[in-house]
């Protein structure tokens, strides 16, 4: 007899939106896509207004690199659930891939105006804001949810991502300067010194994803080994750090900047093992909370 799916298992009865939702993450986590689109699908049908499939299913379509689509599906997501923050924080991130920053900043602005305190949309909103030259209104926004050296410190880690060491410099200096104990400061800006100019070059055009023994741990706070995050989901993380989705996972933020002091580890060794095409300069993640919210779907 061929092996029952989640669905069919649950009862004889019309399985509902949830029951499609879960059987359809649990086929993500199987790399059975086309099952679990075709599941998305089912629950829509259920229910076409259901915030668990709207946005499972743009986020499927994420990782699938079908970035059109998303952007479709996120929209509809968000014009059915016009106050869930986490949807406009998605939204923003797939239109920042395809290098659209104006709707992408315009969208996290939503996120952040209906979720002002979270650390995890102002750092977002803050790589877009950098990537498209607007560094004030970034350092802004880092400031409300970090101290300024930590603010100073996240703007220079991704203009030196960009290419763009002497301004890269300047603010790791500043951080250096507001907080002498910011270590990671000092070390970056012995990097930049020593950096051939545009090294990385444009964040959102290329730059692949640091080996995850590679990553240095700040303590009391998850990995951070991405820049950017979702919302519970698996989608592909904005570059600089990765050009590939990761599998499905949830990661839990931790407490907000502005209430700890941030504890820095070391640059990794020179000896650090580090994929074909990665810079020559072990990235640094930034200070403070970044990835997912852990599931609330």
């Amino acid at each position: 007899k061929p092996a029952k799916d989640a669905v069919s298992l649950a009862s004889k009865a019309t399985p509902s939106a949830d029951l499609y939702v879960a059987a359809a993450r649990l086929s993500e986590r199987s790399g059975k896509v086309a099952e679990a689109e075709r599941q998305y699908q089912q629950a829509l049908q259920v229910d076409a207004r259901h915030v668990g499939a709207l946005i499972g299913y743009a986020r499927l379509k994420d990782r699938q690199g079908q970035m059109r689509e998303a952007t479709q599906w996120y929209q509809r997501a968000a014009k059915a659930h016009p106050g869930e923050a986490s949807i406009f924080n998605d939204l923003g991130i797939c239109l920042a891939r395809q290098r659209m920053f104006p709707a992408s900043i315009a969208a996290l602005e939503r996120a952040i105006e209906l979720d002002p305190k979270k650390p995890l949309y102002r750092n977002n909103i803050a790589m877009v804001l950098v990537e498209n030259g607007q560094i004030d209104a970034a350092l802004t926004h880092l400031k409300a949810v970090q101290t300024e050296a930590v603010a100073h410190y996240n703007v220079g880690y991704v203009l030196q991502k960009k290419g763009d060491s002497e301004a890269a410099r300047w603010h790791f200096a500043k951080a250096g300067e507001k907080d002498p104990s910011l270590a990671a400061a000092k070390a970056w800006l012995n990097k930049t010194e020593t950096q051939p100019p545009g090294t990385n070059g444009p964040c959102f055009a290329r730059c692949p994803s640091v080996p995850a023994d590679a990553a240095p741990r700040i303590a009391s706070e998850r990995r951070l080994d991405r820049q950017f995050g979702e919302e519970a989901s698996s989608v592909r993380p904005l570059p600089p750090l990765s050009a590939q989705p990761p599998r499905a996972t949830s990661r839990l933020e931790g407490p907000p900047a502005a209430t700890r002091r941030a504890e820095l580890a070391p640059l990794p060794p020179p000896s650090s093992v580090v994929r074909p095409g990665t810079s020559l300069v072990h990235p640094l993640p930034p200070v403070g909370p970044v990835g997912g919210d852990s599931g609330r779907r």
